[in-house]
């Protein structure tokens, strides 16, 4: 897992940065650092695509999803027992399936994302891809529960995927 650093640092390194830290771009150094990120919408020096910039959260949990848009850790445990961590979007309660959540695992090689947004039956290879990153094959990583490791307003949110997540037409399918 890389190195730990403490809030106190991981805000000194931020100073005088960007407006944030591109969600893409969060590490498993990062979520250790600071657990709870919010969305950086409109913020000045913001450019682009400034809906996928976060910056930490400096409040004490609990943190309340309608305060503001945020992401926190997760802890996931895939279907062999292997323990990872990563991130969720959690919403507001009654609003919390894996659509709106859209857990991520975060390794060291990168990002897997659960929740497949705008995938296309076509993008096949992007699956054998993150499997790579998980180093283990479909059948060791699904079923895989996930739950967040912050404190919330209206409770945990948590929940099973049976593969990787995503729309077709009107209805929500997994793959593998």
């Amino acid at each position: 897992m890389g190195d730990v650093i403490s809030f106190a640092a991981f805000k000194a390194r931020r100073a005088g940065g960007p407006a944030g830290k591109v969600l893409h771009d969060l590490t498993l150094a990062d979520l250790a650092a600071a657990p709870a990120w919010e969305f950086a919408f409109g913020r000045a020096g913001a450019t682009g695509a400034c809906e996928a910039l976060v910056r930490p959260i400096c409040n004490a949990p609990p943190v309340d999803p309608k305060h503001c848009a945020t992401v926190v850790r997760a802890s996931f445990e895939l279907a062999d027992g292997t323990p990872l961590a990563g991130y969720l979007t959690p919403q507001v309660k009654g609003s919390r399936g894996i659509a709106r959540v859209q857990p991520v695992i975060v390794t060291d090689a990168g990002q897997v994302p659960i929740w497949l947004s705008g995938f296309r039956l076509l993008e096949l290879r992007k699956i054998v891809a993150y499997l790579a990153l998980l180093g283990r094959p479909a059948t060791r990583v699904f079923p895989l529960r996930y739950a967040s490791d912050v404190e919330l307003v209206g409770g945990p949110v948590s929940g099973v995927a049976d593969g990787f997540m995503f729309h077709d037409a009107d209805s929500l399918k997994s793959l593998p």
